[in-house]
């Protein structure tokens, strides 16, 4: 079958065929409000001068196609109800796109199309599984108030997405790696996670942000070390690829249910965290980068404590804290989608680029 490769990490165009081809095909759809602006200076306007640009016409309904570069899309319109109750639709037909830029945060997207310019507001998004797990490949992060929502899927920094004739994609990875998904809806062992994480919080007695983290970061280091069994120290990633390979068939593979694994990595490790930490409203960043070395992929947490931003480390036997400013915290580096570095432990640098300094306690319960 014909397909075509797509890495919404670095390309906006990808980006935004691989989110609308999995919404579109999804069971709910995807609704979307788009927006005519006016474009005076369009040609050479910046991304930001568009997304602020005057509205000159709106179109909202349910999107029937992926937006894809050099093609048309459709947009179904409820039209009115007729005299005998049947609901009736019209379409209206998205001009050929002709290039693609997102906004810097995501939220907004601009079309440029054989008929002028559309934006395509995504913040309705921020709550869906598939936008959240795109963000996160594509930035690097989850931030503390982006409850990862079920459905989510956890991937690596090499992913790639396939595009087949039917315009259905999904995940395509290298033989020794996997993609996770984290939903209690469909895994019954991490909903019976979730629940023993809430009884062991409850009964450590938990009070403070830093007790609580603390105990969630056990839990997690504790079910991820090998369990039931008495093993001591840490999985070898021989022993994980070995476990994460039953979930291949044939060389294809569907995502494997986080709950399924008693083995983990960095990359689970601060990924389940970040989940029941949402769970418990425990504010919690997800950040993905190096440690050490630029080529060191590593992943870790980040909570605001005692006035500081702060990493959580779940590699280590003991409980590691590292404030943004120590000797330790220096080895940790944010990468985006493209591998690049950003900042340093994916703290103070954030809230500074994406929206102001915030205020000392607004993290900290």
């Amino acid at each position: 079958m014909e397909t075509q490769i797509l890495k919404p990490r670095t390309s906006d165009p990808d980006f935004l065929e691989v989110l609308t081809a999995f919404l579109v095909n999804g069971e709910e759809g995807l609704r979307v409000r788009l927006e005519k602006i006016e474009e005076g200076d369009a040609v050479v306007s910046s991304v930001q001068d568009l997304i602020q640009a005057k509205v000159v016409g709106i179109v909202e309904g349910d999107l029937k196609r992926p937006l894809v570069v050099g093609k048309e899309s459709l947009v179904r319109i409820y039209s009115r109800v007729s005299p005998v109750g049947e609901r009736k639709y019209r379409n209206n037909l998205i001009p050929c796109i002709e290039g693609v830029e997102l906004a810097a945060d995501l939220s907004q997207v601009i079309l440029r199309t054989t008929k002028g310019i559309l934006r395509l507001r995504l913040e309705d998004l921020k709550r869906n599984p598939v936008f959240q797990s795109l963000k996160y490949l594509r930035t690097g992060f989850l931030d503390f108030d982006e409850r990862m929502a079920d459905g989510f899927f956890y991937t690596t920094f090499n992913i790639e997405f396939s595009l087949d004739r039917d315009k259905r994609t999904a995940p395509t990875v290298y033989p020794f790696e996997v993609v996770e998904k984290f939903d209690t809806k469909s895994d019954p062992d991490l909903r019976r996670i979730t629940d023993e994480a809430h009884q062991y919080l409850n009964g450590y007695k938990a009070t403070t942000l830093e007790q609580k983290i603390k105990a969630l970061a056990r839990f997690v280091k504790w079910h991820f070390s090998g369990r039931p069994s008495k093993r001591e120290g840490m999985p070898s990633w021989e022993e994980i690829k070995e476990f994460a390979n039953r979930y291949f068939d044939n060389g294809n593979l569907s995502a494997m249910p986080i709950g399924a694994m008693c083995f983990g990595e960095c990359r689970h490790r601060a990924g389940l965290l970040k989940y029941l930490a949402d769970r418990e409203e425990i504010p919690l960043r997800l950040v993905r980068g190096a440690y050490g070395e630029p080529t060191g992929y590593h992943a870790w947490n980040v909570v605001f404590l005692d006035g500081d931003y702060q990493v959580v480390e779940l590699m280590q036997n003991r409980d590691q804290f590292y404030p943004q400013q120590s000797v330790e915290a220096k080895q940790y580096m944010r990468f985006d989608g493209s591998e690049r570095k950003v900042g340093t432990i994916g703290g103070e640098t954030l809230d500074l680029r994406n929206r102001g300094r915030r205020g000392g306690n607004r993290w900290q319960k």
